[in-house]
């Protein structure tokens, strides 16, 4: 009877093993295949924390904008280990490694002699849909007074195909061409 029970307990245990393997793998296979960028939401916002109670803020600026995107302005093209980041015909892609957990994209892009990485917010994933967010916030003192800044950008995606991806030659990174990631810190940065 022990025997029994035991041989149940470790056919349950790997039976739930498996369930999470198989969810996981299919979570992850959605990304496969190239997404097109449909529109932008930025917001950023800067001021002052109180000084007795931090979660207090004295906004002194506030913006957000919502467009849409050009044709084929911004593509993801997701194969099963790589992301390649370009414009409609990917003669000048990024491709960074990629990874996902608990809702969470995490990509790794090598520049020149340093490596990037960036974790995005997966908000919606689905066979046709992907909507990612990137999210910065910075405190700082500023002679007496705390200041702090906060920006959020996110991207809403279009599945438009789900093939493997293009290979070779158009996966080359051509030139000193900064990372996707890296213009997004920049245009953050054009806005103050």
């Amino acid at each position: 009877m022990k025997k029994l029970l035991l041989a149940i307990s470790v056919l349950a245990i790997a039976m739930v093993s498996c369930e999470k393997d198989v969810n996981s793998v299919s979570t992850e296979s959605k990304f496969i295949g190239k997404w097109e960028a449909q529109r932008y939401e930025d917001s950023y916002e800067y001021g002052v924390l109180n000084s007795e109670d931090t979660t207090i803020r004295i906004v002194e600026e506030s913006e957000f904008e919502s467009y849409s995107t050009d044709p084929e302005e911004l593509i993801l093209d997701f194969t099963s280990d790589s992301l390649f980041v370009g414009e409609d015909d990917f003669d000048e892609a990024e491709v960074y490694a990629w990874t996902y957990s608990d809702n969470t994209l995490y990509l790794e892009y090598t520049y020149e002699d340093s490596t990037d990485y960036v974790e995005l917010q997966v908000e919606t994933l689905s066979n046709t849909s992907l909507v990612v967010s990137y999210y910065e916030y910075e405190s700082y003192n500023d002679g007496g007074t705390i200041g702090y800044e906060e920006y959020e950008e996110k991207i809403y995606f279009e599945k438009i195909n789900s093939e493997e991806g293009r290979r070779g030659a158009n996966r080359l990174i051509k030139g000193d061409k900064a990372s996707f990631f890296q213009g997004l810190r920049k245009r953050r940065i054009r806005k103050h």
